[in-house]
């Protein structure tokens, strides 16, 4: 499976932020230097935020209430770090 064909797969199976970050790493961008386990944590990690991220203002919009968040977030971080949303 070609670099396209994965990355309109994760966005079939509605993984947006887990083929935007495995883009980023493609390109260099993020994953230099890193193990496939850690790779993939890293696409793993953006998708749950992203999820968490999505869920949070469902939950806002349902309640009424007002959600500040940017439109895009980046988190650089190093691998074993955790991340809590």
């Amino acid at each position: 499976m070609g670099r396209n064909q994965i990355i309109e797969a994760l966005h079939i199976l509605q993984m947006p932020a887990m083929a935007d970050a495995y883009e980023r790493q493609e390109q260099g961008i993020e994953g230099d230097g890193l193990t496939f386990e850690e790779r993939l944590g890293f696409l793993v990690d953006a998708e749950v935020l992203y999820r968490r991220i999505a869920s949070r203002l469902a939950c806002c919009k349902r309640q009424n209430c007002v959600c500040m968040l940017p439109r895009k977030i980046s988190i650089t971080a190093k691998p074993g770090d955790w991340i809590a949303v």
